[in-house]
C-alpha cells in the first residue's frame, strides 16, 4: 500500500515550477486530470496564434519555443480544429519557416501555463526536438479542480505568476545583453577616428 505517497517516477514533478510546495496528495490530484501523450521530433504540442485549452507537464525528452517573425494568421473560432487548437484554414496560411528559436527545453518542464492566464491563443510554437513524453492537463479540468481546493489553486496560480515573473525579468536580461552589443558595436564601427579630437 502507498498511502500518501506517489510512485517513484512521479516524484521528479517536485522540481517543476508550477507543482512547487504541492502536497504529493495534491499533485496526485492533478496528475489524475491529465492525459499521457507522446510527441514525435518536429511535431507541435502548440502552434502559435491557436486556441489555447491545455497546458503540458513534459516528462521525457527536449523541446524548442519558436515565434514567428510577421503574424499572419489571426484564428477565428468558428473554424474546424484539425490540430493543437487549430483549423486547417490556420495550419495552411502559416508560415512556420520563418520562426526564431526563442528557447531550447530539457524535461522536466511545463509549457501553456501562461496562455491559461491571459485566455490568449498561443504566444509561441513548441515543438518536440526529439522523442517527448507529457502530461496533457486541459485548462477547464485544472480550473474546476482549484475551484474545489482553493488551497491548491492559490499555489498553482502563485506558482504560474512566480514563472510569469521570472520569464519576464529573463526578458529583461536579454534586452540588456542586446543593448550592450549594440552598443559595443556602434562604438567600434565608428573607428578610430571618432576616438581622435
Amino acid at each position: 500500500m502507498m498511502g500518501n505517497r506517489l510512485p517513484l517516477v512521479r516524484m521528479g514533478w517536485r522540481v517543476l515550477p508550477l507543482l512547487e510546495h504541492l502536497k504529493v496528495d495534491e499533485v496526485d490530484q492533478i496528475f489524475k486530470l491529465s492525459q499521457n501523450r507522446i510527441f514525435e521530433a518536429g511535431q507541435d504540442l502548440m502552434t502559435e496564434g491557436c486556441s489555447a485549452g491545455s497546458l503540458f507537464l513534459v516528462e521525457e525528452g527536449s523541446l524548442e519555443i519558436t515565434r514567428r517573425r510577421k503574424k499572419e494568421v489571426q484564428p477565428k473560432p468558428d473554424d474546424t480544429l484539425v490540430g493543437p487548437g487549430c483549423s486547417a484554414d490556420e495550419l495552411l496560411h502559416s508560415n512556420m519557416s520563418d520562426r526564431d528559436i526563442i528557447v531550447l527545453l530539457d524535461a522536466p518542464a511545463v509549457v501553456g501555463e501562461m496562455e491559461m492566464l491571459t485566455q490568449e491563443p498561443r504566444m509561441t510554437s513548441v515543438t518536440a526536438t526529439n522523442k517527448v513524453k507529457a502530461r496533457e492537463v486541459r485548462y477547464k479540468s485544472l480550473e474546476q479542480l482549484m475551484a474545489l481546493h482553493v488551497e491548491i489553486g492559490y499555489k498553482v496560480m502563485t506558482n504560474i505568476a512566480s514563472v510569469a515573473a521570472n520569464s519576464v525579468a529573463q526578458m529583461n536580461q536579454q534586452m540588456i545583453n542586446c543593448n550592450a552589443a549594440l552598443d559595443l558595436y556602434a562604438t567600434s564601427s565608428a573607428g578610430p577616428a571618432s576616438h581622435c579630437r
